[in-house]
């Protein structure tokens, strides 16, 4: 699942802004170091989908500053002495970049291995695909995948909030960007989002229903209850229905209740109905009361709502209601 959502995360991210404000860091990017059976050709165009795929998180140096940087670092250090990570650091420096990506293909009979290095100043990572098969567009997806395995915390971040916010394509993809933010850097710092009521309570219902992730409604009912909190009818219906049936949370009817009316106070539809529902069942510690269960039913229907409809039809006044 999580290969799945890499390719479809850097696919979407291609196609347009991820909308960030702040200026795009600049990275060095070395040649790709090409072995066994990489022809010219195939590494060229690995290169400049590297290129392209990390343009659009940073700004890159281009190969002739790189080159001019690695030549003079070459000047100051022995090139038969020095370490890997000793030449790197050096070209950064000339470069003044806190960032430097490697990309390495090595090819065996019909599998071809992709590594991706990134450097900083202090250390490096790694990380590695294997690719069966590899013609263009599985190495694109291979090449992709390196990229957001890579990225940073604060970079994953900023692009789960996009996605919550604004469900980019649907709830399953969004659901996968924050499934690989949790995967790289744990469950505890997702609390670190700064969404709005909306994208905490569209996170809430990711984890509720499974959507690109594994459903937990102990996850779920964080997110939800922290957009109810923030004043959001829909999570504040939601909220209510989980202390109800007891989902990420002991059940309490009374608290559903309390949190029923906060939504059907601010006019949610579903939020009446089903505080018309305990109503005319006595739950919650409400006085089963038929009266008042028609009164929440008829605002929910008045707003469209087919199961307030549905109720009054079988209470036989949904015309008298309506009218």
């Amino acid at each position: 699942m999580k290969k799945k959502f890499l390719s479809i995360l850097l696919v979407l991210l291609l196609l347009g802004s991820i909308g960030m404000t702040q200026d795009k860091e600049q990275v060095a990017v070395a040649p790709i170091a090409a072995f066994k059976n990489i022809s010219e050709d195939e590494r060229r165009i690995a290169f400049n989908i590297f290129q392209d795929s990390l343009s659009t998180y940073y700004s890159l140096i281009s190969q002739d500053e790189f080159d001019r940087a690695r030549k003079e670092a070459f000047k100051v250090l022995d090139v038969q002495t020095c370490t890997v990570e000793q030449c790197i650091r050096q070209i950064m420096e000339f470069l003044q970049v806190e960032q430097q990506f490697t990309l390495q293909l090595i090819r065996e009979a019909d599998v071809t291995q992709l590594s991706l290095r990134v450097d900083t100043p202090e250390d490096h990572r790694v990380k590695s695909e294997f690719c069966e098969g590899c013609d263009l567009t599985k190495m694109k997806e291979a090449i992709n995948n390196l990229i957001a395995q890579l990225l940073p915390e604060h970079t994953l971040l900023a692009l789960v909030e996009q996605s919550v916010e604004n469900h980019v394509g649907n709830s399953t993809q969004a659901g996968l960007q924050v499934q690989n933010f949790v995967d790289a850097y744990g469950e505890k710092n997702l609390q670190a989002l700064e969404a709005s009521p909306r994208g905490e309570y569209n996170l809430g219902r990711i984890y509720l229903k499974g959507y690109g992730v594994e459903a937990n409604e102990r996850i779920a009912h964080y997110w939800i209850e922290r957009a109810a909190d923030h004043n959001h009818e829909a999570a504040q219906n939601a909220l209510g229905y989980m202390y109800q049936k007891g989902l990420g949370i002991d059940e309490d009817e009374e608290q559903a209740v309390v949190w029923y009316r906060k939504a059907a106070d601010q006019g949610y539809a579903m939020a009446q109905f089903n505080l018309g529902s305990m109503y005319l069942k006595g739950y919650g510690g409400l006085e089963e009361s038929e009266e008042e269960a028609k009164k929440w039913y008829g605002m929910a229907a008045k707003k469209g709502n087919k199961f307030a409809r549905k109720a009054l039809e079988k209470m036989g006044g949904v015309l008298d209601i309506l009218n």
